[in-house]
């Protein structure tokens, strides 16, 4: 059983009003989070959980962290950073459409995103903000002029990377720490956005949208953004989702795009039961 941890009304008023915000011109974006929680008959199982996310999400980071009996899992399409000797490498994701088995269609639905001035809108806030980040701390920053499409089996985004290199001796924790909570699964600018958040989403993130990843002796190493997760605890899981709401979004509208985005996890969790 499937349940809302915060009515749909009450998270699409919320939505309204920060795109009313954005409007006004008090922030360029906020990333409002769901929460939605599942109920089994029996508990439900880690392993086969993670195993299908591997298989139907081959090109997206998978990751389970375990405490206290709970375990947090996903499959996150998205780089935080990436730093390998001095080359620091930055993922851009915002803007999203759904997948069709029809080529036709599917092609439709990547051309209408990347002609979306709303979409291109949440995405350049995003590209911006992390290209400023690394400039500070990089030399020769790389940013690709147009996004592409970073396609999945359900959902397609908008796709920029950006690259640079850093000065020796810098570590990925460092770059964590500069970057996180990006635009993506924040807002911008970052303190009015998570001041919004705060007041509007009306639940614990929790370790979703955190960084996991790994740093080896030479802190180089990896993290990425834990989206498209859940919390597993016994027969129960929480699952989450975040939409970037900017001046244009419609709340029925990003509604729909965070149920798209909670699919993975729940197809995952449905079919790794016995």
């Amino acid at each position: 059983m499937m349940r809302d941890l915060c009515p749909a009304s009450a998270w699409k008023s919320a939505v309204a009003h920060i795109a009313h915000e954005v409007r006004k011109g008090a922030v360029e974006k906020v990333v409002l989070a769901r929460a939605v929680g599942i109920s089994a008959r029996q508990p439900i199982p880690v392993t086969p959980t993670l195993d299908r996310l591997r298989r139907e999400y081959p090109h997206c980071t998978v990751f389970a962290v375990g405490a206290g009996g709970r375990t947090f899992l996903g499959a996150t399409p998205e780089r935080l950073v990436s730093l390998k000797v001095t080359e620091v490498r930055v993922s851009s994701i915002a803007g999203s459409r759904p997948r069709s088995a029809d080529p036709s269609e599917d092609r439709w639905l990547g051309e209408d995103l990347l002609r979306s001035s709303k979409d291109r809108d949440e995405h350049a806030v995003v590209t911006r903000a992390l290209a400023a980040s690394l400039r500070e701390e990089c030399s020769h920053v790389r940013v690709p002029p147009a996004p592409v499409l970073l396609q999945m089996s359900n959902v397609q985004h908008l796709y920029t990377p950006l690259t640079g290199f850093a000065a020796e001796g810098q570590t990925v924790l460092h770059f964590v720490e500069r970057l996180h909570p990006t635009p993506a699964v924040g807002g911008a600018p970052r303190a009015e956005a998570l001041r919004l958040i705060r007041a509007h989403e009306r639940l614990d993130r929790g370790w979703y949208a955190g960084p996991v990843g790994w740093m080896d002796v030479h802190g180089q190493g990896e993290f990425v953004v834990a989206i498209r997760s859940a919390l597993l605890d016994g027969s129960e899981a929480t699952m989450f989702a975040g939409c970037g709401i900017v001046g244009g979004s419609d709340p029925d509208a990003e509604y729909a795009e965070s149920q798209l985005k909670l699919e993975p996890v729940q197809r995952a969790i449905g079919g790794g039961q016995t």
